[in-house]
């Protein structure tokens, strides 16, 4: 995995209207790295720090998700297409629905 480059993560932010120099909280991959996802701006946003939502579900979804890539339970396109179209609802199917 290649380090985020200063432009890449000033760039990401400021497509969310943030600005880069105020920015504190975390940069996450839309579509992780294990699955297929790049350091591109496009692919980074500022993940929310939201207890009920944030870093901690994101990365228990991207693990199952990559897991069962790799058990070939799902493609990688279906796994990279349940996180882009909406990755609380794949959270909701993948991991809280599978317990």
């Amino acid at each position: 995995v290649k380090p985020m480059a200063k432009w890449q993560r000033d760039r990401a932010l400021e497509l969310y209207g943030k600005r880069p120099e105020d920015f504190t909280g975390e940069l996450d991959h839309l579509i992780p790295v294990s699955l297929g996802g790049t350091n591109d701006p496009e692919n980074l946003w500022p993940i929310p720090a939201s207890k009920d939502m944030g870093p901690e579900q994101k990365k228990a979804l991207d693990t199952k998700l990559h897991q069962m890539v790799c058990d070939k339970a799902i493609t990688l396109k279906a796994a990279q297409d349940a996180i882009k179209k909406d990755w609380v609802k794949a959270y909701g199917q993948y991991v809280a629905g599978a317990k």
